[in-house]
């Protein structure tokens, strides 16, 4: 029956059986380059309001037609995800592999998060392990006795692993930021004005009326990113831990100018590595 039921969508056994071959795909491709987690502006966008059998001209309307319509809500976003693939990931990131699955919120609105496997990344993996050996032996050079007890080229072996560490840790955190940034382009980011959406709402905008126009698009961004991609941890909101309140996105995050690799110890043979973006921003997500 366990077999049988991995069949059946959304069962623990047909996870189970996803998980595998998610495990499966990173150990032969290796691991991702970025996880990546795409929502859906559904009362905003025209173009899926005009498949919509109901009244669409005052926001109640639209709101009610996405409720009676789950159908075509999801698979509008569902065409939408597969042309944005298509054209940004594949055309222009140079996709090697992807993996993806779809959720949806308790109102019903879906969204998907997923992992990808970029040609460009630099092995990530490798460059930070790099980085925390040469991080280690950074630390055991400062101590005296250690140092005494290596001969020259044992010494000269480690500061070219440190050295090469160090590189390893330029090269990462040069090829983060030009995947993602949790900076604000405003000139005053903690406004808290500036999360407040305009009229007509960013998310309803055609881009191809300003595609010719940078300074449009450099607008269009700066709306955008404020009023969609700053979080909001209100006293009782869903991000809100029950037991101790506090938000389990770890907002407000601190402020700090460059990117840096973090590392912290787990358990004794288990350390886990952060790329901590710069910020100018506590309540900017990272994004695209």
């Amino acid at each position: 029956m366990d077999v049988y039921a991995a069949n059946v969508v959304g069962s623990d056994a047909y996870w189970s059986k996803k998980g595998r071959e998610l495990e499966a795909l990173v150990q032969q491709k290796e691991f991702g380059t970025a996880f990546f987690t795409m929502s859906f502006a559904d009362n905003h966008w025209d173009d899926l309001h005009r498949l919509m059998p109901g009244p669409k001209l005052e926001p109640q309307h639209r709101y009610r037609n996405i409720l009676k319509n789950p159908h075509l809500a999801d698979w509008y976003f569902s065409e939408r995800l597969v042309i944005f693939f298509k054209h940004f990931f594949r055309a222009t990131l140079d996709l090697e592999w992807f993996w993806y699955r779809f959720e949806w919120q308790s109102r019903t609105a879906i969204h998907v998060h997923g992992i990808v496997k970029l040609k460009n990344d630099p092995g990530i993996v490798d460059l930070v392990a790099k980085t925390y050996a040469g991080k280690l032996l950074e630390e055991e050079m400062m101590d005296s006795h250690f140092v005494s007890s290596l001969d020259q080229e044992q010494i000269e072996e480690i500061r070219y692993k440190i050295t090469e560490g160090k590189a390893a840790e330029e090269r990462v955190i040069a090829y983060a930021d030009t995947l993602q940034t949790a900076l604000n382009t405003r000139d005053n980011p903690i406004d808290p004005m500036n999360a407040v959406a305009p009229d007509p709402h960013p998310c309803s905008i055609d881009p191809t009326d300003i595609l010719e126009n940078q300074e449009a698009m450099d607008q269009d961004y700066e709306v955008l990113a404020n009023c969609v991609q700053r979080h909001v941890s209100r006293p009782n909101g869903y991000c809100r831990n029950k037991d101790t309140k506090l938000c389990r996105f770890h907002f407000p995050k601190v402020n700090q100018k460059e990117t840096k690799i973090t590392f912290s110890t787990i358990c004794k043979d288990n350390v886990r590595a952060d790329i901590v973006n710069a910020r100018n921003d506590p309540f900017m997500n990272i994004h695209n």
